[in-house]
Parts: C-alpha cells; sequence; structure tokens
C-alpha cells in the first residue's frame, strides 16, 4: 500500500495532505514507515482506493504510539452486521493497540486511554467522509461520506 506504487499524482497529494494532519496532532512522521501487518485470512482484494489513506493513517499512528506497524484484523471477510461497508471494501478493522495476549493465550484489553488516543488520532487525521469507531476489540474505520 505504498503511495509510490499507485502512481497516481492526485491520490499522492493526499495521502501527504493526510500525513500533515497528523504533524499537526504533535504525531512525528516516519519518512519510509512499516508496511502494516494483515492477519492471517483477511481478505484485502477488492478493498476500494479510498481505504489505503486511512490504512497509511492507522499504520502511522501505531507506529508512532506503540512502535509496531499496525495489524489489519478485518477487510471483505467476516461477520458484520447486515449492510456493513466491509462487504463494498469500504470498511478495514485495525487491532487496538492495547492488546495483550497472556501466557496462557488469553486476550486482555489493558490500558483504554490508549485505545482512545489510538483511534482519536486516527479521526482527526482522516476526511469527515470517514467514521472511525472505537470497539471493544478493535477501530473500526470506514469511508461513509454524507449522501446527498
Amino acid at each position: 500500500m505504498d503511495s509510490e506504487a499507485s502512481g497516481d499524482p492526485l491520490m499522492q497529494m493526499r495521502e501527504l495532505a493526510l500525513f500533515a494532519g497528523l504533524a499537526g496532532l504533535g504525531l512525528a512522521l516516519v519518512s519510509r514507515p512499516a508496511k502494516a501487518l494483515v492477519k492471517d485470512g483477511v481478505q484485502l482484494d477488492g478493498l476500494e482506493p479510498e481505504m489505503v489513506p486511512a490504512v497509511h493513517v492507522a499504520n502511522s499512528v501505531a507506529l508512532e504510539l506503540s512502535g509496531e506497524p499496525t495489524t489489519i484484523t478485518s477487510g471483505l471477510e467476516g461477520e458484520h452486521g447486515e449492510g456493513s461497508l466491509h462487504f463494498e471494501g469500504l470498511a478495514v478493522d485495525v487491532r487496538r493497540l492495547d492488546r495483550h495476549v497472556d501466557q496462557f493465550g488469553g486476550v486482555h484489553f489493558i490500558d483504554l486511554a490508549l485505545a482512545e488516543r489510538q483511534a482519536r488520532a486516527i479521526r482527526a487525521a482522516l476526511p469527515s467522509d470517514f467514521d472511525v469507531v472505537l470497539e471493544a476489540t478493535h477501530v473500526h474505520i470506514e469511508f461513509d461520506p454524507p449522501h446527498a
């Protein structure tokens, strides 16, 4: 999901503008950030181009707040509500930064303030056409512009 790979100058400019939004939040920008990770079984083939900058932003936020790249936990697959934008390629879920797996394989969410900061930073860096929702196990990001 490199902006260089898109080859579209308008998309590259938009991505740069979104990254500049992160700087306005006091988040450092990484010139060559580590790529986002993708959980096994996640389907991203068919993800709409509007979601590319959102993944970049989520990854930059994760790198800044935790030093680790984000993990995409859901794309076009999975169980979602009726009418979910996941099935249209207009939504992704990313792992909450406060997720901890204990020695017995149990998953715990240990720092709600960190997860809230993650969601706020993603929301602030994206245009208003995006919705960002902190869920119990992930951060949901969708492209949902108001309908005329």
